[in-house]
């Protein structure tokens, strides 16, 4: 029995401290800054994005671009901060959603199939839609100044889109680009996280230095309660070890009695 005792006091003991990490009141506060800021940053590059969208008429596409990035980005595991700059130059160069949207695409599965950095690759292609494609000959992916020297752009980019087309899908299960999407997710829940708080804040009506100093009261509450819980359980251990003691003595009392 005090062995179970003990065991059990320890168990409670653990779990307690556990507790006390997890919903220790200066971790939450500082998951939830964490939250709020990548939810400000992703607004403000949304910002960016949908001024790019208005001066080329396209603000009413803005819905359309904001799930497009989201969706290419979880299903490929690049950030949206690398996507939503990419895009807004492409639209700024096109004047268009679907072709900034179909040359993204294509720049991702260019970067999935060779390992290149995605920021070259959509600038490179910018370039080539306004007739300059040396930047693209650069990238080293099997054009030369010369072989791309007279042709339209359309004509590279169907050649672009049998060569590398389709790259992101075919790596999409590779271990590192599962590793990069599980990191997105997370992001992206970091981010919903943080868009739920700023919005539950507006609807109380409560400052954020209020609901700080409320969550700090509600954290310093629960750490009292698990240690009157570890003392309380410490009691009870000593009590049931003091019981075992007596009732030794008693039983050895007992069988010295009857032997004589």
């Amino acid at each position: 029995l005090e062995k179970q005792t003990n065991r059990s006091a320890k168990n409670l003991q653990k779990f307690g401290r556990k507790m006390a990490t997890i919903f220790g009141a200066g971790a939450l506060v500082a998951f939830l800054k964490k939250s709020v800021l990548a939810f400000s940053e992703n607004e403000k590059a949304l910002k960016r994005l949908n001024l790019e969208l208005d001066n080329v008429n396209l603000g009413f596409a803005s819905g359309i671009a904001s799930d497009f990035i989201r969706n290419l980005s979880l299903a490929t595991g690049i950030a949206d901060d690398e996507l939503n700059p990419a895009l807004q130059r492409l639209v700024r160069s096109t004047y268009t959603l679907t072709d900034a949207q179909k040359l993204l695409t294509l720049a991702v599965d260019i970067s999935k199939r060779t390992g290149k950095d995605l920021s070259s690759i959509s600038v490179a292609l910018e370039r080539a839609y306004l007739g300059q494609t040396t930047s693209l000959a650069r990238l080293n992916i099997g054009y030369t100044t010369a072989s791309l020297k007279g042709k339209e752009f359309n004509e590279i980019l169907g050649d672009l889109q049998k060569r590398y087309g389709g790259g992101a899908l075919a790596t999409q299960d590779d271990f590192g680009t599962s590793i990069d999407r599980i990191k997105v997710a997370f992001e992206e829940a970091q981010e919903a996280v943080g868009e739920g708080f700023v919005k539950g804040l507006e609807k109380s009506g409560k400052s954020v230095d209020e609901f700080t100093r409320d969550l700090i009261k509600a954290g310093e509450g629960l750490g009292e309660f698990l240690s009157k819980v570890t003392n309380l359980i410490d009691k009870f251990s000593f009590l049931i070890t003091k019981f075992d003691l007596f009732k030794n003595k008693a039983e050895d009392f007992a069988a010295s009695q009857r032997a004589s």
